[in-house]
């Protein structure tokens, strides 16, 4: 199929752009931000979210972690009844 031929040829791609392994399978970590100022979980410390950021991908990276994926899922929103 189409997939078959382009998936070696974009994990090829990605490897090379973000200087991946290519001897061994890729360990990607995902860091999950907060909820980032404007959202309505915001805690109000932006210097607290990037430590807790930076603390996440340290850790990740010293667990040998290749690349992080980051997210913000601390920004869903939120529904009322109303």
């Amino acid at each position: 199929s189409v997939e078959r031929v382009r998936a070696p040829c974009a994990a090829a791609r990605l490897r090379r752009v973000l200087g991946l392994p290519s001897d061994r399978p890729w360990l990607i970590g995902v860091v999950h931000l907060a909820a980032t100022p404007g959202a309505p979980r915001y805690a109000g410390s932006l210097a607290g979210l990037l430590e807790r950021t930076r603390d996440d991908a340290r850790a990740l990276f010293a667990g040998g972690a290749d690349a992080l994926v980051v997210e913000n899922f601390g920004d869903c929103l939120l529904y009322t009844s109303d």
